[in-house]
């Protein structure tokens, strides 16, 4: 909707301090023109404080998004892209800790080189990630792709490289060195739209050597869905770092539930559902470690194998008549187990087990109880 020539007036007349912003013309006995402004200040996220402040605070400096608005013309988008911010102590710590790998890519301030990575930030809204990758190296090779025209305005401004579109509809002709992303959680038609935009980013990444990081809900981890299954394998086979943000690190963005950072890496899948150690694959070996390292967890197992004798005719083929029974009750033990694996705080917990996995580790139970009743 196109803004009045008297609105954007009082928008180019506005001052700021970091995140305050003063209106500087007297709107008190023109209420309905206040609200109007008001309406454009709080869809930025901006709110009234009275008092000694008497200006509206925003969680982030407004001053460059609020000309933006005045450049376009148009009364800002009402978040309909559920967008938000990545805090800057989130964006600094994927930048500089997470990997040493994403530092290098990106380049750093100080650094006597500059990259020459292809970087890109998805669905950038009004450029968090960017502005921190610009200042460690203004150099960086960045494209953003954004639908919304007063973000795209923001980042121009900022200097970005700026595609306009849609990202699901976006297929560049090389792939990209470096991913960073803050996809929407949920959207209007698809409940899991950071599986969506994560998968579309991966399948856009230089491989082997490429890194993809993104920012999620904790959701994917404990929900039996196909599509949840299908992310948990993704980050299994290739995630190099899962770090937890507790509710409220976001809270300055407009959200308060807790989230998590993935560092996927194409490389990390080259072992991944290969034989590993007399098991199907890593991931089936290492259940059976992290079982037998847990005390109270061995002994479940233990009282698991001693069961199937009970349940099934172990003289039988274990693909044979026994199989459904045993593996009904095998792969509710190996799963519920991968989903406590999954809720501790080491990545190299966080493994995926697939048909293959759980076919073996039934028979190796069955295995344990004939060894232990010998």
């Amino acid at each position: 909707m196109p803004l009045e020539a008297a609105t954007i007036g009082v928008l180019e007349r506005m001052t700021f301090d970091g995140n305050k912003a003063y209106l500087n013309d007297d709107l008190r006995y023109n209420r309905p023109f206040y609200l109007r402004i008001n309406e454009i200040l709080t869809r930025l996220r901006g709110k009234w404080k009275g008092g000694k402040v008497s200006a509206h605070l925003f969680p982030y400096e407004p001053e460059a998004l609020i000309k933006a608005v005045i450049k376009t013309g148009e009364m800002p988008p009402d978040n309909p892209t559920a967008y938000y911010a990545t805090p800057k102590k989130v964006v600094d710590f994927i930048l500089d800790e997470l990997h040493d790998d994403i530092k290098w890519k990106i380049g750093f301030e100080g650094a006597e080189y500059s990259p020459k990575a292809r970087i890109l930030e998805p669905s950038a809204g009004t450029g968090a990630i960017a502005k921190e990758i610009l200042k460690r190296n203004p150099n960086a090779d960045l494209t953003c792709i954004e639908l919304l025209d007063l973000n795209c305005q923001l980042l121009k401004d900022m200097g970005v490289s700026v595609l306009q579109q849609d990202f699901l509809t976006h297929k560049p002709e090389e792939p990209y060195d470096v991913i960073i992303m803050n996809a929407p959680f949920s959207v209007k038609g698809d409940k899991l739209a950071y599986m969506t935009h994560t998968h579309h980013a991966w399948s856009m990444l230089a491989r082997p050597n490429g890194v993809l990081v993104t920012v999620t809900p904790p959701g994917w981890t404990y929900r039996s869905d196909k599509r949840s299954k299908a992310f948990r394998r993704l980050v299994s086979d290739y995630a190099s770092d899962v770090v937890d943000y507790p509710a409220g690190t976001f809270k300055e963005s407009g959200t308060t539930i807790p989230t998590k950072v993935i560092s996927l890496h194409p490389f990390c899948g080259r072992h991944a559902r290969t034989e590993y150690n007399g098991y199907s694959s890593f991931n089936s070996w290492y259940a059976m470690l992290w079982i037998d390292s847990i005390r109270e967890k061995h002994k479940e197992y233990y009282k698991m194998c001693m069961s199937l004798g009970k349940k099934i005719d172990t003289s039988l083929d274990l693909f044979g008549k026994a199989r459904p029974s045993l593996r009904k009750i095998t792969d509710a033990f190996f799963l519920s187990a991968q989903q406590e694996m999954w809720r501790g705080e080491g990545s190299a917990d966080r493994i995926f087990l697939d048909e293959k996995d759980l076919e073996h580790l039934a028979k190796h139970s069955l295995i344990e109880y004939q060894e232990s009743t010998e």
